[in-house]
């Protein structure tokens, strides 16, 4: 995004979000910078104030006609499972996951309505995709636990442009179940790209993703009705 590209940053009533070109894009407190320079840029040309948050990013979201999402989508995850390296005692890597995503076809795909996949067995990993449609504004709390290795990236990067350093949960590393979350403020009525890949190295392994919202969501891995995907035509 250019500075030319910013016509109006206008604050929320709680000074806790910014609301770039009528809610096109929105800076508020978390992770995942993108451009986040240029819209500082534009505040100080403006002599608007800058928000005083510990870390800033900036959160794509659009309408369906921009995503092309239509009756064609299913209303679950799409779901490709790699069984990566199996056997190979030497284990793997984060980066092996990483790489594993561009570079073969998956084992098995499939759809599902839940980010829950329990009793993964040795030197396998996922990755789930999909668009998550927000039914009313707020802040949306994301989950991510793993056992081993888990990544989430939310917004525009997860389209195009993901990497461990700008993922949205960064729960990397071979470890025992952990859980990691971040908070995503949300429009209501609009649809945000969603990425999780996650993996399992020695043992039994599992990945989790789960979602609340200050709306009056109960933390839920039942995705069904809010995430929406077809690998013919999304990303």
């Amino acid at each position: 995004m250019d500075i030319s590209e910013i016509t109006s940053v206008t604050l929320d009533s709680d000074g806790e979000m910014y609301s770039i070109n009528n809610g096109q894009y929105y800076v508020a407190n978390g992770q995942g910078v993108i451009d986040i320079d240029v819209v500082l840029a534009w505040l100080t040309q403006e002599s608007l104030p800058i928000p005083a948050f510990s870390s800033v990013a900036l959160f794509e979201e659009a309408d369906a006609s921009v995503y092309g999402i239509n009756e064609t989508f299913d209303s679950e995850f799409y779901v490709a499972r790699h069984n990566v390296y199996a056997g190979d005692p030497s284990g793997i890597n984060d980066s092996d996951y990483i790489l594993v995503y561009n570079t073969r076809t998956p084992d098995t795909e499939f759809t599902s309505t839940s980010g829950s996949f329990t009793n993964i067995p040795e030197y396998v990993s996922y990755e789930m995709k999909g668009y998550f449609l927000c039914k009313e504004s707020g802040t949306y709390t994301f989950y991510v636990s793993s056992d081993d290795f888990s990544y989430a990236w939310i917004g525009a990067k997860a389209v195009s442009e993901w990497n461990v350093s700008n993922a949205s949960i960064n729960n990397g590393g071979l470890h025992g179940e952990i859980e990691v979350s971040v908070d995503i403020p949300m429009k209501s009525g609009s649809y945000y790209p969603i990425r999780v890949q996650g993996g399992n190295n020695t043992g039994v392994g599992s990945v989790v993703f789960s979602y609340s919202s200050d709306s009056g969501i109960d933390k839920t891995t039942n995705f069904a009705g809010h995430v929406f995907s077809n690998p013919n035509v999304g990303f």
